[in-house]
């Protein structure tokens, strides 16, 4: 067997093994990022910054983006004024029947139910559900309509007998239908709650579904087009395709060699976000609060540069870089930064859109950077510690592959 057909041999293992190694790295990813869609959901349904009161849920809820998903869930929310202000009149519907809860600045809400039947009185009742704990009582007796007011003092309803003897209703049954409007509307706010939670999981779903065939048929469309253009070039060079494909790996593996900074800055920084939640989840169940995010942030730092660094291979081949070395790790964190900080931004877009109860922060971007930054740290460290244990000289060649050749094994079979 001639050396040309031992070497064509060989490469097209390499090609095979390399389109396995693509594969299950593919495969593997879209698994850690359904793992840490799961995650996600826990952490949610525990703990949302900023989401954790029923008032809360009332401010986030009765946004104008969420008119469609009450009209799903039975209710009906209405912004009457339009865009002039940002009152809002909310039809919600529970298991005790329809209540009204309209705004009443951004710590509280009125709470209202109307048509309470007792014999042949019929009731309408309203309070605040925040501090002031008054109630209006409304009655409607033969088209005789008349409004009551409540007071709460020290701890307890003042009475009001004429109330009850022109309404029917014990001072006892009003407050215990208030105690009740409002269970049913923490009930319905926290059922809200739990109805985006889950959405936002299916959303995610969808979004990284979409995103994974996305790429696939991007990748398969660049290289479908890069094999019409070499054979292309093959017909009119008068050479084999299999020539043409291996002068368009060496462009291909020289330009992301130049630009390798840049694409472990965007695999770092997603890869450290993602992990960050299964980590914090996993790992550090006795930690709560801001230490157990910080130390999740910083073992998936960790964790996400070594496995870049001992995966990474610098190619062989490549032409010695003699710039000065702070300019070149200037250059290079630089790069690694705009890796970054270009994920970071995809990332807080998907988290704004796609669960819709956050908002973008700044917060994000610091703990993320710093984060990245560590793994950086420690990757270059790794990628340096491996140069002289693998032999690489300063021009980025592989000292066997130089012993090698001089031992006349090219691959050119000559």
């Amino acid at each position: 067997m001639s050396k040309q057909t031992v070497c064509n041999n060989s490469g097209n293992k390499r090609q095979f093994s390399f389109i396995v190694k693509f594969i299950l790295l593919i495969f593997i990813s879209y698994f850690m990022v359904q793992i840490s869609i799961v995650v996600k959901e826990i952490e949610e349904k525990r703990n949302i910054p900023g989401l954790q009161t029923t008032i809360e849920f009332a401010n986030e809820y009765t946004k104008r983006k969420y008119i469609e998903d009450w009209e799903i869930r039975g209710s009906d929310l209405d912004y009457p004024d339009g865009y002039l202000s940002g009152f809002y009149f909310l039809g919600l519907s529970s298991d005790m029947g329809m209540l009204y809860v309209v705004s009443a600045g951004i710590d509280d809400c009125y709470i209202g139910q109307r048509g309470i039947r007792k014999n042949d009185n019929r009731i309408s009742v309203g309070s605040y559900y925040g501090e002031d704990l008054y109630i209006d009582v409304d009655s409607s007796y033969r088209g005789n309509n008349t409004s009551y007011y409540i007071e709460y003092q020290n701890g307890s309803y003042i009475p009001n007998p004429q109330m009850e003897q022109e309404t029917g209703f014990t001072m006892e049954e009003i407050v215990e239908q208030v105690d009740k409007m409002r269970t049913a509307f923490e009930e319905e706010m926290e059922k809200m709650h739990q109805y985006q939670i889950g959405r936002a999981k299916e959303r995610r779903k969808k979004f990284t579904n979409f995103g994974f065939i996305v790429f696939l048929a991007f990748i398969l469309a660049c290289l479908y087009i890069k094999w019409i253009i070499i054979n292309r070039r093959a017909d009119l060079e008068d050479k084999y395709p299999e020539e043409i494909l291996e002068e368009t790996i060496a462009k291909e593996k020289e330009k992301l060699f130049k630009r390798r900074y840049l694409l472990s800055g965007c695999g770092m920084a997603f890869w450290v976000y993602i992990l960050k939640s299964v980590v914090s989840e996993y790992i550090l169940l006795p930690l709560e609060g801001d230490v157990k995010e910080y130390a999740a942030y910083g073992i998936s730092a960790v964790i996400i540069a070594v496995i870049f660094g001992l995966l990474w291979q610098s190619p062989a081949g490549q032409k010695s870089d003699r710039t000065d070395p702070g300019n070149k790790l200037l250059k290079s964190a630089f790069q690694f930064l705009l890796g970054c900080i270009v994920t970071l931004i995809i990332v807080q877009l998907g988290i704004v859109l796609v669960p819709r109860f956050y908002t973008f922060e700044w917060r994000f971007f610091k703990i993320n950077l710093i984060a990245d930054g560590i793994s950086f740290f420690v990757f270059i460290m790794i990628e340096a510690a491996k140069r002289p244990a693998a032999g690489v000289g300063h021009d980025g060649t592989m000292a066997m592959e130089k012993g090698d050749l001089g031992n006349g094994t090219q691959s050119t079979g000559k």
